[in-house]
């Protein structure tokens, strides 16, 4: 019965690249916020970038779809919002797009884990 155990906290390759990437997300969405408490727009724009070149990875593609492609694309026009406000030096507006981007990130999780229980 270990074996069985042991074999199921492994995690297969692909999930770890998965999780990599999504650390990496994460990473990026950290230096947004730190560049929004230091008023520092030029690394506001460059974690909004790094986002956007994200979303256009293979990696990105967890999951296909329309319902997907539509979360992506809003992620995507969120994060180019962000960029726009930061180029603009407005605190304000990179504020409201970090929440919106924020609230983007959330419901495609919530997303994915309903289509993972589906297809268990």
């Amino acid at each position: 019965m270990a074996p069985v155990a042991a074999k199921n906290q492994k995690k297969i390759p692909a999930q770890e690249k998965v999780s990599q990437f999504m650390q990496a997300k994460l990473d990026s969405s950290k230096q947004v916020l730190e560049g929004m408490m230091t008023e520092d727009f030029q690394q506001i724009q460059k974690g909004a970038q790094k986002l956007i070149d994200m979303s256009n990875a293979t990696q990105w593609q967890v999951v296909e779809g329309p319902v997907f492609a539509q979360q992506s694309a809003e992620f995507r026009s969120a994060a180019k919002e962000l960029q726009d406000y930061a180029k603009k030096k407005n605190i304000d507006g990179v504020s409201l797009s970090y929440l919106h981007l924020t609230m983007t990130c959330i419901a495609c999780h919530k997303q994915i884990k309903k289509t993972a229980v589906v297809m268990r």
